[in-house]
């Protein structure tokens, strides 16, 4: 299964690629399309793009922008919270948690610009829930 990265604001890009791919390697999904992101709008159109292309996109960072960028701002203001089926808080024990959307068959998820915190949401709970899903 294809997914998406966005890296939104993100400053360690490389080394949380490579921390996804890893954690990604038990999984089925492959990263198919990568893009990038300095403001709201540009994110906006990347997940609109992302979600033509795969059922899951990855956002990584802007989480520690304190204004009207910062990213969960950003998602609740695209984002129709009625289509939501599901939005969990994914704990990090290494600094700033992610979240998880899901919409019918649909995942976006926001990770932290952070290698060992990708690597902790992903450990801990993302990578069941992914095998776990139907596809």
């Amino acid at each position: 299964m294809d997914c998406s990265i966005i890296f939104y604001s993100a400053k360690k890009t490389s080394l949380c690629e490579k921390a996804l791919k890893h954690s990604l390697s038990t999984t089925v999904f492959l990263v198919r399309k990568t893009s990038f992101s300095t403001d709201s709008v540009g994110l906006a159109e990347g997940i609109k793009n992302g979600f033509k292309n795969s059922s899951v996109v990855f956002v990584i960072g802007g989480t520690r922008l304190y204004d009207e960028r910062k990213v969960t701002d950003v998602v609740s203001r695209i984002i129709d919270a009625d289509s939501i089926d599901e939005c969990k808080k994914l704990k990090n024990n290494c600094g700033d948690d992610g979240f998880l959307l899901r919409a019918g068959g649909q995942f976006l998820i926001l990770l932290p610009d952070e290698p060992e915190g990708i690597e902790d949401i992903m450990r801990s709970y993302v990578v069941e829930y992914i095998n776990k899903s139907k596809w």
